[in-house]
């Protein structure tokens, strides 16, 4: 789960010592690609989707792993999806590519890796900064379950969690990434960090990660966590809500809102297998099972305004 980082001055300190490239960094055990300084992602330019121009992938994201999500993100291209049942879940009139194509881009600014170190590239950049009332930080994760039923996070909206948190303490954060920080006045910034069962759990077991299933569950998740930049006051960031039985008993990874992040996916995951063309059963069954576990979530679930904090 997210925690709020306890920043020392020694942290921010430290923050003006740089690298200049790949090379000075060395290599890190995270991946092929990502350096091994802490600091890298406040002192180095990550690389810019083609796929999607205004989406970053900072230098903590492996080469495979950017490749396979702008594989993801390029299905878009792919998608004719003309019944628009469920639209007005993600506020939207149609499925046409066009259109997600723009709600994921007003959400989405920049993709992190697992490697990202937010206790050294987050820091206070104003102390008693005025919010309103608050969300709670570690329920913007997006978790699922591996084939052992361990239940595991495959990305988290880090950019929310981060405002969320500072909120909580009354201190405007900012965020290193794409070689300077950020702000973070709103979770608009759209940050998003990957975890351990991106590429892992939720997959068809036995597959390739870039068979067209495995990019239809991923790009689900995209606009799960889209969502969670949405919300505002009490509701900010659309916070998961606790289950209160079955997989995921205790943990913040259920759904309130009709129209929050695990409402989204599932919107989502219904248009997917009449799009997975050419599916083996197994993985058309694999879309099912995800439709299913994602209609468990749902919790009295109630229309909730997504209104934004605030647009970038």
């Amino acid at each position: 789960m997210l925690k709020l980082a306890v920043i020392s001055l020694i942290t921010l300190f430290i923050s003006a010592c740089g690298i200049k490239n790949a090379a000075d960094a060395g290599t890190s055990p995270y991946g092929n690609g990502v350096p091994s300084d802490p600091l890298a992602s406040a002192t180095m330019k990550g690389t810019p989707s083609t796929v999607l121009p205004g989406i970053t992938y900072d230098v903590t994201v492996p080469n495979d792993q950017r490749a396979l999500i702008e594989a993801d993100f390029d299905t878009l291209n792919s998608l004719n999806i003309t019944d628009s049942s469920d639209a007005e879940v993600l506020g939207i009139n149609d499925f046409r590519t066009a259109t997600l194509k723009r709600w994921l881009l007003d959400r989405t600014k920049y993709i992190v890796g697992e490697s990202y170190n937010s206790k050294v590239l987050v820091r206070v950049a104003q102390s008693n900064y005025d919010y309103g009332s608050v969300g709670i930080a570690d329920q913007v994760n997006e978790d699922d379950y591996d084939p052992n039923v361990r239940i595991v996070t495959l990305m988290s909206n880090l950019g929310a969690a981060k405002y969320l948190n500072g909120k909580d303490s009354s201190q405007l954060l900012s965020m290193g990434v794409n070689g300077g920080y950020i702000s973070v006045t709103t979770p608009r910034i759209g940050l998003e960090q990957l975890a351990e069962g991106h590429f892992t759990a939720n997959r068809v077991p036995g597959t390739e990660l870039g068979s067209l299933t495995n990019r239809l569950l991923r790009l689900a998740v995209y606009f799960h966590e889209g969502r969670h930049t949405d919300g505002n006051s009490d509701n900010t960031a659309m916070p998961h809500k606790v289950c209160t039985s079955g997989t995921y008993y205790k943990k913040a990874a259920c759904e309130g809102n009709s129209n929050g992040p695990y409402a989204v996916e599932l919107a989502l995951l219904k248009k997917f297998p009449n799009q997975c063309r050419g599916c083996t059963y197994s993985e058309i069954s694999t879309i099912n099972a995800k439709i299913a576990d994602k209609q468990s979530r749902m919790i009295n679930p109630r229309y909730s305004d997504p209104t934004p904090v605030r647009n970038l």
